[in-house]
């Protein structure tokens, strides 16, 4: 729904007008809303194509741009491994063709990534973005979203992961698809016995860590930006 590919059953969903005023997605050009989104969900279309149209589909009605695809790659760790592969970008990344390759599960989360970035939407709603991912790979991953909402993305962080939702602007948290909790970490992590606090400490106590609930240091080089977390 908030992508717009749903409208909702009940109630509304608003965006912002270009002169402030609240607009219900009903109402709205659809096709505007989806000119600034961008949607990188658990699972995502994995085209039967060279490596370099499964990244600039991501604004497959311009011409292809093939430094910014390059550059979407290297923001997702997946440059090296397409210029490493036998036919570069014009690889197919599936088996069972002249020029296919296979696909780790992580690397196409990888170039899922790159597709994202390439498009550059003001927008971004990201479901699991990492969840085939090692955890040197998750942490680079994460990073990379801090430094989107750095640069005035708004992001929409939908995840179990919460070491990553520590660094988000304001936290929702559901349940049975309610929202009963929200706040920023700190907020959560003071509420005795509540579900988010719960949760994490469970998380933290299979590495062995002891959560605190004071302010939680952004990764070196970011600011505090847009990024939201679910």
């Amino acid at each position: 729904m908030l992508a717009g590919l749903l409208l909702p059953s009940e109630g509304d969903v608003w965006w912002l007008g270009e002169s402030g005023e609240r607009v219900a997605l009903r109402e709205v050009d659809r096709a505007q809303v989806f000119a600034q989104v961008g949607l990188l969900a658990q699972d995502f279309p994995r085209w039967e194509m060279t490596a370099a149209a499964n990244v600039a589909i991501g604004i497959g009605d311009r011409p292809r741009d093939m430094v910014r695809v390059r550059k979407a790659a290297g923001e997702a760790d997946v440059l090296k491994l397409v210029d490493g592969l036998p036919h570069g970008w014009d690889s197919i990344v599936f088996k069972g063709y002249e020029r296919g390759v296979q696909l780790s599960g992580g690397q196409w989360q990888k170039l899922g990534s790159a597709r994202t970035r390439y498009r550059q939407a003001p927008f971004l709603l990201v479901d699991e973005p990492t969840s085939a991912l090692d955890p040197h790979a998750e942490i680079a991953a994460f990073a990379g979203l801090w430094s989107l909402a750095e640069e005035g993305h708004a992001v929409v962080l939908v995840t179990h992961r919460l070491a990553a939702t520590m660094h988000a602007d304001h936290i929702y948290v559901l349940d049975q698809g309610r929202v009963v909790e929200d706040g920023t970490h700190e907020d959560l992590m003071s509420r005795k016995d509540g579900l988010y606090q719960g949760m994490f400490t469970a998380q933290a106590a299979q590495y062995g860590l002891t959560p605190v609930a004071g302010p939680v240091p952004r990764p070196r080089g970011t600011q505090p930006g847009h990024e939201t977390a679910n």
